[in-house]
């Protein structure tokens, strides 16, 4: 895999000589991406609004997007805004790739909130709102090994949970998403077998959300991203769309895997 360059404000022209440049010259196998500042505000400087995620998704010569600019803190601010900012921007490029016949994974190289005070809700918003590839960014000079830590933690966390689902077969769905309190807010993830995983920010105990499930018996799996316990797991039968589903215990950030 090739970066073209690092959070580049350069003209697009520059970008597609590189990408045609590098692509003639190297074998098939080999991808090919760019990671373009997006719209920073943070003193670096902004690139030009043709360049960017949105517009390189699209464009001949690329294998994948470096999205890591346009969804990240710079952008959104706080973890919560970046998850659910970062997921619907995701959806974004992946409609304007399926309009224009260009499906391409979308790649987070970096990622700057990187410790305990948000990490596993961003990184958790990355897979479930659609990215191919995520990390957290180097450490910084202030962090410490906690930190580092921290980062194998929940890189191990999500992993063992990845293992186990078939996201290459998920897309972004939060259509099946019927209800939720005004508090709370989601990413959703789901395959066209029915597989359902949704990602509950600030949800409160003994409230709901209602999901769209077809007719049947399911399995309810509920999931601390912090710790990568399994808090709860039941099954279920629906008969009736949609199928509220209650949520059994007060924490800021849940992930529930539902399958037929």
């Amino acid at each position: 895999m090739f970066n073209i360059s690092n959070e580049s404000r350069a003209h697009l022209d520059w970008s597609r000589y590189w990408a045609a440049y590098i692509g003639e010259r190297l074998q098939d196998d080999i991808l090919i991406g760019e990671m373009p500042s997006t719209n920073r505000r943070d003193g670096g400087g902004e690139c030009e609004h043709e360049f960017s995620p949105l517009t390189l998704s699209t464009e001949p010569g690329y294998s994948y997007v470096d999205i890591a600019q346009g969804v990240s803190g710079h952008e959104f601010g706080a973890a919560r805004e970046q998850a659910i900012g970062g997921g619907q921007r995701m959806q974004e490029y992946r409609r304007a790739m399926s309009d224009a016949g260009t499906e391409r994974p979308l790649i987070v190289s970096k990622d700057y909130t990187r410790g305990p005070d948000g990490g596993d809700i961003v990184l958790w918003s990355r897979f479930i709102g659609g990215a191919a590839a995520a990390r957290f960014h180097r450490l910084g000079e202030n962090h410490g090994p906690e930190i580092s830590d921290f980062q194998h933690d929940a890189v191990r966390r999500l992993g063992k949970f990845i293992a186990r689902v078939p996201f290459w077969e998920m897309h972004p769905a939060p259509n099946l998403l019927v209800e939720l309190s005004e508090a709370a807010d989601a990413n959703v993830l789901a395959s066209d077998s029915g597989h359902i995983i949704i990602q509950l920010l600030d949800g409160s105990r003994d409230e709901s959300l209602s999901v769209y499930l077809e007719p049947g018996n399911w399995s309810v799996e509920w999931i601390d991203p912090s710790r990568g316990d399994v808090i709860d797991e039941y099954e279920v039968t629906v008969n009736t769309k949609p199928y509220k589903i209650e949520i059994p215990i007060e924490m800021d950030h849940l992930v529930i895997n539902i399958k037929p």
